[in-house]
C-alpha cells in the first residue's frame, strides 16, 4: 500500500500520544475534562480475551459490509423478481448490521473494526482470491454469468457465506458478557437465519430436483 511506512509511523506516534493522554488527568479545567471523556473511554486497554472477540466482530463486519453492496450491482437494480427482491433484502439487512457494528466501534472501547486482519495471512489471501473470482463470475465488466446460471451461482455463494456469518454470530454470543453486544448478536442470529432460509428455499424450489442441483435449461 502506498505510504504504508508513513502510515505506520503516524500510527505509532498517535498511539504514543494516546497512551500519554491516558495518564494525564491533573491540570485540566472541568470543560477540558468533560470534552475528553469520550476519548478517555478508549484509553482502557482490552484484554487478550476481548481482542479475540474483536477479531470475530471484524470478520462479521467485513462480511456484512460486502453483502451491503449487492443491491448496487446493475443486474440487481434492474431485477424486480423474487430473486432481486431477496438480494435487496440481504443487502439492506447487511447494511443495517454493518452500521450497528460501526456504532459499536465508535462507542465501545472493546470494539475496533480497524485493528487489522482477523485471519492468518494465507487464509486471508485465499479468501481474497475467492472473492475476486466471485466478482468476475457474477458481474465482470466484460461478461460474467447471466440468467439462471447467475441466479444459481449467487444463491450458492450466499448458502455458504450466510451460515458462516451466522456461526460467527452464535460463537460471539456464546462468549459475550456485555448486554448491549449480546443483544445485537441475538437479533443478528435471527435476522441472518431468516435470509438463509429464503436462500435455501429458492435453491430448493428453483434449482434442485429430487435433492440434487440441476443445470438450468438453456445454460
Amino acid at each position: 500500500m502506498t505510504g504504508a511506512r508513513l502510515g505506520s509511523a503516524l500510527a505509532a506516534g498517535a498511539m504514543a500520544l494516546l497512551l500519554g493522554a491516558c495518564g494525564e488527568g491533573e491540570g485540566r479545567s472541568s470543560e477540558e475534562a468533560a470534552a475528553a471523556t469520550a476519548d478517555e473511554a478508549h484509553c482502557v486497554q482490552p484484554t487478550g480475551y476481548e481482542r479475540s472477540l474483536n477479531q470475530g466482530y471484524i470478520l462479521l463486519y467485513r462480511t456484512m459490509d460486502g453483502f451491503s453492496s449487492l443491491d448496487m450491482l446493475p443486474w440487481v437494480k434492474d431485477d424486480r423478481d423474487v430473486f432481486g427482491d431477496l438480494l435487496n433484502d440481504v443487502a439492506d439487512y447487511a447494511g443495517s448490521l454493518a452500521e450497528e457494528l460501526e456504532e459499536l466501534d465508535e462507542e465501545d472501547p472493546v470494539i475496533d473494526l480497524t485493528a487489522g486482519d482477523p485471519l492468518p495471512p494465507v487464509i486471508q489471501a485465499a479468501r481474497d482470491n475467492l472473492q475476486e473470482k466471485a466478482k468476475d463470475d457474477i458481474g465482470g465488466p466484460f461478461g460474467g454469468l447471466e440468467g439462471r446460471k447467475l441466479e444459481r451461482t449467487v444463491l450458492l455463494m450466499l448458502s455458504t457465506a450466510l451460515p458462516e456469518s451466522q456461526a460467527i454470530v452464535r460463537e460471539l454470543a456464546r462468549r459475550e458478557s456485555d448486554p448491549r453486544r449480546h443483544e445485537l448478536l441475538a437479533k443478528a442470529n435471527i435476522e441472518i437465519g431468516k435470509r438463509l432460509r429464503e436462500v435455501n428455499r429458492m435453491l430448493e424450489r428453483d434449482h434442485y430436483q429430487h435433492g440434487e442441483l440441476q443445470e438450468a435449461k438453456g445454460d
